[in-house]
């Protein structure tokens, strides 16, 4: 039960998105090769900068609970709409208000252009991996609103600290549209209503 566990929150990290855990997606069958790199559409840049900083900040004092490898990380290197996730323990988002939960949106929508401008330390694998430059360039192309936030729980397994990813809890307008019905959350642009 562990194995697969940390298994598939490796596919999760470093090449699908939280769908690959789901048992629907685990007898899919695999693709002969990975989907090609395309520019990726982009939607209005709608950051906020006052909010975002609040969000940052905020992340600044809970972040440390999520002991994701890489916090906020990209995701789904090899699906057509990869993501920079943010990831957030169960209890502390219960914790926020709504105001903070929409301050972290805009927060790591704000931290796509970091992401884009240093993808290599976003790209989750060693240089030497046969799909580093892959990674780096999809990095490098992510469209303006392509994150998420994805709740879970900090955990240690063999001595490390790790984190268990449970649902992506709200995500950018264009992956949501992008994503299966049964994986989404809740699509932004509602979110911050």
């Amino acid at each position: 039960m562990m194995k697969s566990r940390l298994i598939c929150l490796t596919a999760v990290l470093l090449v699908a998105p939280l769908a690959a855990c789901k048992p629907a997606y685990r007898d899919t069958p695999k693709a002969s090769s990975p989907p090609a790199v395309q520019p990726q559409a982009t939607a209005p840049t709608i950051v906020e900068p006052e909010r975002a900083a609040r969000g940052r900040k905020l992340f600044e004092k809970i972040g440390s609970a999520a002991a994701a490898p890489r916090n906020p990380d990209v995701r789904g290197q090899m699906t057509p709409k990869p993501v920079l996730t943010l990831y957030v323990t169960n209890a502390d988002w219960k914790r926020l208000s709504a105001s903070d939960r929409i301050d972290l949106t805009y927060f790591v929508q704000s931290m796509i252009p970091v992401a884009k401008g240093s993808p290599e330390q976003y790209a989750g694998i060693p240089p030497s991996a046969p799909l580093y430059e892959r990674f780096v360039s999809v990095t490098r192309s992510l469209c303006d609103d392509c994150w998420s936030i994805t709740l879970g729980d900090a955990k240690t397994t063999n001595g490390q600290r790790d984190f268990s990813v449970d649902e992506t809890i709200v995500q950018g307008d264009t992956p949501w549209e992008a994503d299966e019905p049964c994986c989404r959350g809740t699509r932004a642009s509602e979110f911050r209503k």
